[in-house]
């Protein structure tokens, strides 16, 4: 069926629809609320626990004032990252219990990538939230949308893995800088491959179709 059936109805949308559905903005506005995870995190396995826990509940805290100000709405690491910081703050401070704190990565990778490969599953992809962020909403049901965000949910899903995997047997340095090394790239690389994913279907979607050979008639006989 190819990229043409994948898009289905884009007979029914204007060229400049699909440039705007297609073109290459920044996805990084998306997924600020990774910052005070990817913060949180190096901080707390260094042992600064008091200091990890005040920054994960500020900066996250802030991240979805941003937002909701701008009546971007407020996605799941958004969450995910002010819960952790709150549940922290009460079994540190509130019994000193340090269990969820020394193992704060691991719980997280797992929870991220759990979610992200669910989404996976159920053909809703977990970027989707983030992509409305930086997409008007009449472009929210098109087709290339979905497509761009199930490929972009699966690069995610492979990050938080290897991340989760780093975070289970490493130990060190490798435990605490390895997993930032890979969020970071994925998120460097996610606006390179949406741009080249969004290029290849707008490729795609106005690309003429190929005619078939034109076969020559059969030379009369001559009797």
């Amino acid at each position: 069926m190819g990229e043409r059936a994948i898009i289905g109805d884009h007979d029914a949308a204007s060229t400049r629809d699909r440039a705007d559905v297609l073109r290459g903005r920044s996805m990084l506005l998306g997924f600020t609320g990774l910052i005070p995870l990817v913060l949180m995190v190096p901080i707390l396995l260094l042992h600064l626990y008091a200091v990890g826990i005040v920054e994960g509940l500020v900066v996250g805290a802030g991240v979805i004032s941003y937002h909701a100000s701008r009546g971007q709405g407020i996605t799941t690491v958004d969450l995910l990252a002010v819960g952790f910081s709150a549940c922290s703050a009460i079994l540190y401070f509130g019994f000193s219990d340090e269990t969820l704190i020394k193992h704060l990565d691991i719980a997280i990778y797992t929870l991220l990538a759990t979610l992200v490969l669910l989404s996976l599953a159920r053909q809703r992809p977990w970027t989707e939230q983030f992509a409305k962020r930086l997409v008007p909403p009449e472009m929210w049901n098109r087709p290339a949308f979905h497509v761009i965000n199930m490929r972009v949910t699966a690069l995610w899903a492979v990050a938080f893995t290897v991340c989760d995997l780093l975070a289970l047997f490493g130990s060190g340095p490798v435990r605490i800088y390895a997993p930032l090394g890979v969020l970071i790239a994925t998120a460097v690389l996610v606006p390179r491959l949406a741009r080249w994913y969004r290029a290849r279907l707008l490729t795609s979607v106005e690309a003429p179709p190929r005619l078939p050979p034109a076969r020559s008639s059969p030379s009369p006989r001559v009797s």
